[in-house]
C-alpha cells in the first residue's frame, strides 16, 4: 500500500502525540488508552464492511446487562470469575440476536425489542446487585467509563484481547469485504459465511465487555462506529480505511486523554468529543471535495 500525504501526516501526528503522552502520562493509563484505541479502531471498519451497525448499537446494552448478571452468577455459582461470566452471557445474547437477524427477522424490530429488554433488565439487575452484594468497583464507572481506574490485571486482559482481535481482523478482513459486497457470490465460491459471522460476533462481544469499564456504556457504540466513518470520509480502499481507522482511533484517544488531564474532565467524554470533532471536520472535507 502506497502511503499518501494524508496518511503520512497522520502517522507523524500519532508518533508525536504517543511520545508526548508516554512521557507525561502514567504507563497504565497510557497503555489502557492505546490498546483500547487499537481494539475499537480495528473493529470499526469490520462493522462497517459487514453493515452490522445495529449490532454495534446493541452491544453496549448487552454488555451492561451481562456485567450486572455476571456479578450475580459469580456470587451464586463461583466457578467462573465475574468477567468470565459477563463474557459468556454477553456472547450468548449477541449470538442469539445476530443469528435471529441472519435467519430473516427484521433488524429494526430485533434492535428495538433487544434494547427494550436489555435496558429494563439492566436496571433491575443493577438495582439488585447494589442492594445485595459488595462489589470491588463503582458501577457508575461502567456507565460513564473511567480508563484511569483500570487495574493491572484488567490491562493485561485488554492487551491480550487487543492483540487477538487485531490479528484476526487482518486475517478475515479481505473476505469480510467480499461478504459485505455480495454474500451470495462468496457462498458460490465455497466460503463458509457462518465461520466469519461467528468470529465477528465473538469479537464484538469481547470488545464490548473489555471496553465497557474503560470508555463506558454511554460512549461505547459511538467509538465502535466513528473511526471507520472518519476513515471513509478521507480515503478509499478497504485496507486504507482499516489503517486510517486505527490511526485516528489512537490519535483521538491520546488527544482526548491529554485534554482530560489538563482540564480535569472525564477521559471517556473528552475522547468522544475529540472523535466527534474529527468526524465533523472530515465530513466537511469530504463534502467540499465532492461538492
Amino acid at each position: 500500500m502506497n502511503i499518501d500525504n494524508k496518511t503520512l501526516l497522520l502517522l507523524i501526528l500519532n508518533v508525536i502525540i504517543i511520545l508526548y503522552a508516554f512521557i507525561i502520562v502514567p504507563y497504565t493509563w497510557f497503555l489502557t488508552i492505546l490498546f483500547s484505541a487499537i481494539l475499537y479502531g480495528a473493529l470499526s471498519p469490520l462493522i462497517s464492511a459487514r453493515r452490522i451497525y445495529f449490532l454495534a448499537a446493541e452491544a453496549p446494552h448487552i454488555s451492561l446487562l451481562s456485567v450486572a448478571l455476571g456479578i450475580i452468577f459469580y456470587n451464586v455459582l463461583p466457578i467462573l470469575s465475574e468477567f468470565s461470566w459477563a463474557l459468556v452471557l454477553s456472547l450468548i445474547l449477541i449470538y442469539v440476536i445476530a443469528f435471529a437477524i441472519r435467519w430473516g427477522l427484521d433488524p429494526d424490530v430485533v434492535t428495538s425489542a433487544t434494547v427494550a429488554f436489555t435496558a429494563s433488565s439492566s436496571i433491575i439487575a443493577i438495582s439488585y446487585v447494589l442492594s445485595k452484594y459488595s462489589i470491588k468497583y463503582n458501577l457508575w464507572s461502567i456507565i460513564l467509563g473511567d480508563p484511569l481506574l483500570t487495574t493491572r490485571d484488567e490491562l493485561y486482559v485488554l492487551i491480550g484481547i487487543s492483540f487477538i482481535v487485531f490479528s484476526m481482523v487482518l486475517y478475515i478482513f479481505k473476505v469480510s469485504i467480499y461478504i459485505g459486497i455480495d454474500a451470495d457470490y462468496t457462498k458460490l465460491h465455497g466460503i463458509k459465511l457462518i465461520f466469519y459471522d461467528i468470529i465477528l460476533f465473538t469479537f464484538i462481544g469481547l470488545a464490548s465487555i473489555a471496553l465497557l469499564k474503560i470508555i463506558g456504556f454511554v460512549l461505547e457504540h459511538v467509538l465502535l462506529l466513528l473511526p471507520s466513518l472518519i476513515a471513509i470520509n478521507l480515503t478509499e480502499g478497504s485496507y486504507k480505511v482499516l489503517y486510517i481507522s486505527v490511526l485516528f482511533s489512537i490519535f483521538s484517544s491520546m488527544l482526548g486523554l491529554l485534554i482530560s488531564i489538563y482540564l480535569n474532565i472525564a477521559p471517556a467524554g473528552s475522547i468522544g468529543i475529540v472523535a466527534f470533532i474529527l468526524y465533523f471536520a472530515t465530513l466537511i472535507l469530504k463534502v467540499r471535495k465532492h461538492g
